[in-house]
This record gives C-alpha cells, sequence and structure tokens, in this order.
C-alpha cells in the first residue's frame, strides 16, 4: 500500500466518518432500513387515517424526544470520549490494518453516526417543540389542510428516522466496545505471559 491509499484510509472529519460507513455499506444495512421503513409506515398511518391529528402528534413527539435524546446523547458522548482516548498504541498497532480499515476505526465512526443522528434529532426536536410553544398554527385548520399535514408528517417520519436508527446503531457500539475490550485483555494477558516467562527464564 502506497502513502496515498493510507492517507485515504485515515482522513478526519466528517469525510472519514462518512468514507467508512460507506465502504462498509452501513447506510444499506437492515437497521437503517428498519428504521426507515417504520418512519414511513408510521407517518403514513397518520396522513392516511388521522390528518387532522398529525399537528397534535408531531408536538407530541418533539416534547417526548426533547426530554429523552438530551440525557441519551450525553451519555453517548462520554461513551465515545472514553474510546476516542483510548491510547494503547501497542494494542493500536496490531489493530491496524495496511488495505482496510480496523475494528477501532469501525467503532469509532458508527459510533460518530450514531452521535450525529442523535444531535440531529434532538435539533430537530428542539425546534418544533419551541415553535410549539411560542403558538405554531396549527396549520392543519386552515385551507391547506392536506399540505400541512403533509408536511408534519415528514417531519414526523424524520424524527421517527433518525431515534430509532440511533437506538438501534447503540447495540452495535456495545458489541464492538466489547470486541475491543477482548483485544486488550488478550493482548495483556499474551504481555503478562510473556513477562513470566522471561522471568522463569532469568532465574533458571
Amino acid at each position: 500500500m502506497n502513502l496515498k491509499e493510507l492517507q485515504n484510509n485515515h482522513k478526519a472529519s466528517k469525510k472519514g466518518i462518512f468514507d467508512i460507513i460507506k465502504k462498509r455499506r452501513t447506510l444499506r444495512k437492515w437497521p437503517f432500513i428498519m428504521s426507515m421503513s417504520l418512519g414511513i409506515i408510521g407517518s403514513m398511518t397518520i396522513l392516511l387515517f388521522a390528518p387532522d391529528k398529525s399537528y397534535k402528534v408531531l408536538q407530541t413527539t418533539s416534547d417526548l424526544l426533547t426530554g429523552v435524546l438530551p440525557g441519551l446523547l450525553g451519555f453517548a458522548l462520554g461513551g465515545y470520549a472514553i474510546v476516542i482516548g483510548f491510547s494503547n498504541m501497542d494494542l493500536l498497532k496490531k489493530l491496524a490494518k495496511k488495505d482496510k480499515y480496523s475494528i477501532y476505526q469501525m467503532l469509532s465512526a458508527i459510533f460518530a453516526l450514531s452521535l450525529l443522528f442523535q444531535v440531529f434529532t434532538t435539533l430537530i426536536s428542539f425546534f418544533i417543540s419551541w415553535l410549539c410553544k411560542i403558538g405554531l398554527p396549527e396549520l392543519d385548520e386552515t385551507i391547506y389542510f392536506w399540505g400541512a399535514a403533509a408536511i408534519n408528517c415528514v417531519v414526523i417520519l424524520v424524527l421517527i428516522t433518525g431515534t430509532l436508527y440511533s437506538l438501534i446503531l447503540l447495540p452495535y457500539v456495545i458489541v464492538n466496545l466489547f470486541s475491543l475490550g477482548q483485544i486488550t485483555n488478550l493482548q495483556a494477558t499474551i504481555e503478562s505471559i510473556k513477562e513470566e516467562k522471561s522471568g522463569t527464564f532469568k532465574s533458571e
């Protein structure tokens, strides 16, 4: 592998995150598809069977998420800080891959994607909740009934998809964290055995 290819596998900023996500086809796998499908089913059900309730559903959903997501986001940020602060250079060298992304990079990218979805959904929820509290008119009661209901349902779709996907990603993050912990412990055990053998040979 040449220097350019190595640099391409270690891009920083949002581009680095989405390059890993794109290569892993994360957004084409069942968690995102299921989240999007449930969001579409929920929003279409409201639009077709209770369009006059779409404003109320949107308001209730945004209020609920503003009460839940900030705490979850804070917890996730703390966990991400721990992962990024992982500084066992010897282990990172062993995890490093020359021609593909390492488990550490994939864990970091999936964790970052989950956080981005949580931040995005939280901001939208706060914005919608704020608009409702300052007296956003219930557009469903105007002459633009179906257009307003459709807009409400699109926002509901975004909120449901973003929330579900960020939650579904958490088990993947937990599994990857466990895998990283196991590898760390394995490395420590190997080093301990080597030290014991080295000490035994020296004493003999």
